[in-house]
């Protein structure tokens, strides 16, 4: 399958968040595009809510939903908040800022996760959005798709199992 036009969903969540809340929240993204669940590539955090159990188990229920750009497991991509704070983003929010250390997390980890995949700059496709205490935003890899590295400046790759 072609990963052109596939998305890097960008996700941040309140502490305590639910793994319901997160399906909840991932329900309401779908529901962003027409026609068929949409193409990931993968999904992208801060390093911090990565450690979420709560998080990765709502993310693991949902994204059998999906169809995955990618071969086997969807990969979560965990940005460090300064990582996250390079990035410059729509719609930026200073007490985010205040709490975890960077202005955005959902749509920077996006974005970043969008042009680590693809051979140019991302295009940001869904902004955040606010459901059930997590926030969401999509981005489109622009140009040829590029194999996912191991590892690259300011990341971790996790699985969600």
């Amino acid at each position: 399958m072609s990963v052109t036009g596939a998305l890097a969903i960008g996700i941040g969540a309140s502490s305590g968040v639910t793994a319901a809340a997160v399906t909840e929240a991932l329900s309401a993204l779908d529901g962003c595009f027409s026609g068929d669940f949409p193409v990931v590539r993968a999904v992208a955090t801060i390093e911090r809510a990565a450690e979420s159990e709560q998080l990765r188990a709502g993310l693991r229920e949902h994204s059998r939903r999906w169809s995955l750009a990618v071969e086997g497991e969807l990969p979560m991509l965990c940005y460090s908040a300064e990582a996250l704070a390079e990035t410059t983003v729509p719609n930026p929010s200073d007490s985010v800022g205040q709490r975890v250390g960077t202005p955005s997390v959902a749509e920077a980890a996006c974005l970043r996760a969008a042009t680590e995949l693809g051979e140019g700059p991302a295009r940001m496709v869904l902004h955040k959005f606010v459901t059930a205490g997590v926030t969401l935003a999509a981005a489109n890899p622009t140009g040829a798709p590029l194999a996912l590295r191991p590892a690259f400046p300011g990341r971790v790759l996790r699985r969600l199992r």
